[in-house]
């Protein structure tokens, strides 16, 4: 695929087909003088903001009141803490924040004031902390996060804003913890929660907030736990219980609006039962 984010000769240039972008615009790259307490170009203003010990911390060009061209933040000794362009006081062209060393934080594309493309963020150690991609402003396609030794910390798709795709969250040690499916920003499928050694430890099937289906949660060692089985409203459910050794602890079961439910012994035997009826929003115990 190609892939071309580059500013030269006036030219703002992004070419992203994973992104489906072709952007070409002229751009006034002006640079900030060298000196900047010096006089600006005759056709322009210089605008300076400093700190209470008289530091630049902050530099740009305007025109007729408006941004344009190179404008910088700084740290107090100097150096640089961001770099970006302007057109007619909107963002335009790419737009860099750095460490007090040097090394960047995050570096974005703009094109009149409007995001477009890929955005790289660091951490202070320089290691990728995230991968983000935009068009027309909004997120769209994978957006990428790393722990800051590298492993995967959690990829979430995204069709023109909205979450779209399975959300997949990462343990420290790399084992995946969670998969979240979404569809056109709303949870819809089954949301599955790993232990740390990779085990399926939660399972449950959503309808945006709403449960629904079944859910089911395990132990550590892969024995089922508790299995619920969703009606209607989701205060309404059948659920079974099981302790590490797959012996049956608990048992609410619904006939019709009634509701039975057994508390066994782990041979087998009843030692609680209690009955209950659904009045439509909520169990009324008998």
């Amino acid at each position: 695929m190609n892939e071309t984010y580059l500013l030269e000769d006036g030219v703002l240039n992004i070419v992203d087909d994973e992104l489906g972008l072709n952007i070409k615009e002229p751009i006034d790259a002006t640079p900030l003088p060298q000196d900047l307490r010096s006089e600006a170009p005759t056709d322009c203003r210089l605008h300076l903001v400093t700190d209470e010990q008289g530091n630049i911390v902050e530099a740009a060009m305007e025109k007729e009141g408006l941004r344009f061209g190179e404008s910088c933040l700084f740290y107090p000794d100097g150096s640089k803490k961001s770099q970006c362009y302007y057109a007619q006081n909107q963002l335009h062209g790419p737009s860099v924040f750095f460490n007090p060393d040097g090394t960047p934080l995050s570096k974005s594309w703009f094109v009149h004031g409007v995001q477009q493309g890929k955005s790289w963020q660091y951490y202070p150690n320089a290691s990728l902390y995230s991968l983000c991609r935009y068009k027309d402003n909004a997120r769209h396609g994978l957006q990428e996060y790393w722990h800051e030794d590298g492993q995967v910390k959690s990829r979430l798709p995204y069709l023109a804003g909205q979450l779209n795709g399975t959300v997949e969250l990462y343990h420290l040690n790399g084992k995946k913890a969670r998969e979240i499916p979404f569809s056109n920003g709303k949870r819809k499928g089954t949301e599955k929660t790993y232990n740390t050694h990779g085990i399926l430890i939660i399972e449950a099937s959503f309808e945006g907030t709403r449960l629904i289906g079944q859910s089911r949660r395990w132990h550590d060692n892969g024995q089922l736990a508790e299995e619920k089985s969703y009606y209607d409203n989701p205060n309404k459910f059948d659920i079974r219980q099981w302790n590490l050794d797959g012996i049956l602890l608990r048992e609410g079961l619904y006939t019709g609006d009634n509701f039975c439910h057994r508390i066994f012994d782990t041979t087998g035997a009843v030692v609680e039962e209690q009955s209950a009826h659904w009045d439509g929003t909520e169990l009324v115990v008998s």
